[in-house]
């Protein structure tokens, strides 16, 4: 029963691209997204967060806590250009809890991030997981802060309505 809890908790995540990287709630990297992004805008206020593989690792992580604990609002504010362009903060929250509430997955199991490797400066590789099964993430670095790239599986259901996006 755990096992089939953990798997429909990852496909969620999977397919939400809602899960990735790491760092406490209260972390510089959580702030500086906090406080340095409006829903609105794509241009941060507050001091850049640093161009490091441990910095996009607490950024997932931050992404991560949101989903796990049900805050899809505050997780599409992490995501990419390329997401927050492809659907609005509303939708994405509705699109969330309708793949949360279909895989029957349970809220605040708390899901792990560690790094990988950096790709240059702007882009990171991070893996992040539940119980040990783990999923690869692509952390990218725009206006000054970390923010997760969508799966391309996930990308796929850019252009369609939401309501018929795969969870």
């Amino acid at each position: 029963m755990l096992r089939t809890i953990v798997f429909a908790m990852l496909v969620a995540f999977s397919l939400s691209s809602c899960g990735s990287t790491d760092a406490p709630v209260n972390s510089s990297a959580a702030q500086s997204t906090e406080t340095g992004r409006a829903s609105d805008s794509n241009t941060p206020t507050a001091a850049a967060q640093p161009k490091t593989l441990e910095a996009a690792v607490a950024a997932e992580q931050e992404n991560a806590d949101r989903y796990s604990s049900g805050d899809y609002a505050g997780q599409w504010l992490l995501y990419s250009r390329r997401l927050r362009e492809a659907i609005s903060q509303d939708d994405y929250v509705a699109y969330a809890e309708r793949c949360v509430q279909a895989a029957d997955r349970p809220e605040g199991l708390p899901l792990t991030v560690e790094g990988v490797r950096m790709d240059g400066d702007s882009t990171a590789f991070v893996r992040v997981g539940l119980l040990g099964i783990m999923k690869s993430r692509t952390i990218v670095y725009e206006d000054g802060v970390w923010l997760q790239e969508p799966t391309d599986e996930f990308a796929q259901n850019f252009g369609r309505p939401v309501a018929e996006w795969a969870c």
